[in-house]
C-alpha cells in the first residue's frame, strides 16, 4: 500500500509538472508567437496548435463597407442684390449767359468787312462785366476810314466807332488806364497825328457802345503828345486825375507852359477845382519843364498776336 501511494504521489507531481509545462508553454507561446498584433484570435489560434488542437481558426467575416453616400451640399440661394443702382443725375442748367446779356446789351456782332486791316488789338475787361473784349483799331479800305472796335470775345456784341485819323497816320491803341480810380478802364488811343505830335484821346464803354470823351462843350478831348524844337506837349495820370501840359519856347528861350487838371466823370472831362485845376507858368532856362509823352500806369491787358 505503502508503495501503491508512492506511485500515486508520483503520477500527481507528474500531473502538476505537466500542467506547469503547459501553462509555461501557452505563456511563451503568447509572447513568441505573437506576429507583432495584439489580434485574440491569432493568440487563441497559437495557444490551440501548441495544444496539438485541430480546430479551425475563427474566422470574422466582416459586411462589405456600404459605400459612403455621397454628400450633397444644398447651398442656399442667395439672397437678392438690394443695392439699388441709380441712374446718373442729369441736371438740366439753364444755358450761360452771352456777354451780351451779362452787359444787358444787344447781341449785335458784327464781323470786320473784307479786307479791313487790323493796326492792334488789346484783350481786356473794358465794360466791367465777367469776359473779355477784343479792342482795336482797323482801317476799312472800302470807306477809306479808321475805325475803332470792340468786340465781345464770345462774339455775342460789337461796337464800332469812326475815327479822325488820315489812311495816311493811322489809328493805334496806345494804353490801358484806370485814370479816376473808379474800376472802370479807359482805352488811350491815338487818334490822328501831326508834324511833330500824336493826338490822343480816351475812350470809355458807356450803355453798350464805345465812346470817346468829351469836354464840357461836348466836343471830343483830344490832345497832342510830342515835341517839336519850339513846341511841346504831353500828360500825366495822378491820383484819380489827368493833368495835361503843352509850352512853347520863347524867343527868350525859356518855356512858357500851361496846365490842366482834369477828372473823369462818366464820359465827360471836369476841372478838379476852382484852385489848382490850370497853371501856367515860365521855366527858368531852355529845358523843358515836363515830360512830352504819356505818363500814367497801365493795367493789365494782353496784346493779341
Amino acid at each position: 500500500m505503502a508503495e501503491q501511494q508512492g506511485t500515486n504521489g508520483n503520477r500527481w507531481t507528474t500531473i502538476t509538472i505537466g500542467g506547469l509545462l503547459l501553462v509555461v508553454g501557452l505563456l511563451l507561446g503568447l509572447l513568441f508567437g505573437r506576429d507583432g498584433t495584439d489580434n485574440p484570435s491569432d493568440l487563441a489560434t497559437h495557444g490551440e496548435e501548441n495544444m496539438s488542437t485541430t480546430s479551425a481558426s475563427p474566422t470574422t467575416t466582416e459586411s462589405p463597407a456600404e459605400p459612403d453616400a455621397p454628400t450633397t451640399s444644398t447651398t442656399a440661394p442667395a439672397a437678392a442684390d438690394t443695392t439699388t443702382t441709380s441712374g446718373p443725375t442729369t441736371t438740366t442748367e439753364p444755358p450761360a449767359q452771352s456777354q451780351a446779356e451779362l452787359a444787358g446789351c444787344v447781341s449785335n456782332f458784327t464781323a470786320l468787312s473784307e479786307g479791313s486791316i487790323v493796326a492792334e488789338t488789346f484783350v481786356f475787361d473794358f465794360d466791367g462785366v465777367d469776359g473779355d473784349e477784343l479792342v482795336s483799331t482797323y482801317y476799312d479800305p472800302v470807306n477809306d476810314a479808321w475805325l475803332l472796335r470792340v468786340a465781345a470775345a464770345d462774339g455775342s456784341l460789337s461796337s464800332e466807332l469812326p475815327l479822325p485819323a488820315s489812311s495816311a497816320i493811322g489809328a493805334l491803341p496806345i494804353t490801358v488806364v484806370d485814370s479816376n480810380a473808379d474800376a472802370a478802364r479807359e482805352l488811350v488811343v491815338k487818334i490822328d497825328g501831326g508834324a511833330y505830335s500824336q493826338i490822343m484821346a480816351f475812350a470809355v464803354m458807356v450803355d453798350c457802345e464805345v465812346e470817346l470823351t468829351r469836354n464840357l462843350e461836348g466836343q471830343i478831348y483830344s490832345w497832342p503828345v510830342g515835341a517839336s524844337v519850339r513846341n511841346a506837349s504831353g500828360f500825366e495820370c495822378a491820383n484819380t486825375y489827368v493833368t495835361f501840359r503843352q509850352g512853347t519856347l520863347t524867343d527868350e528861350m525859356v518855356w512858357s507852359f500851361q496846365t490842366y487838371s482834369n477828372a473823369l466823370n462818366g464820359i465827360v472831362w471836369e476841372p478838379i477845382g476852382t484852385a489848382g485845376s490850370s497853371y501856367s507858368g515860365e521855366s527858368e532856362d531852355d529845358t523843358l519843364p515836363f515830360a512830352a509823352e504819356v505818363i500814367c500806369e497801365a493795367v493789365p491787358f494782353e496784346v493779341q498776336d
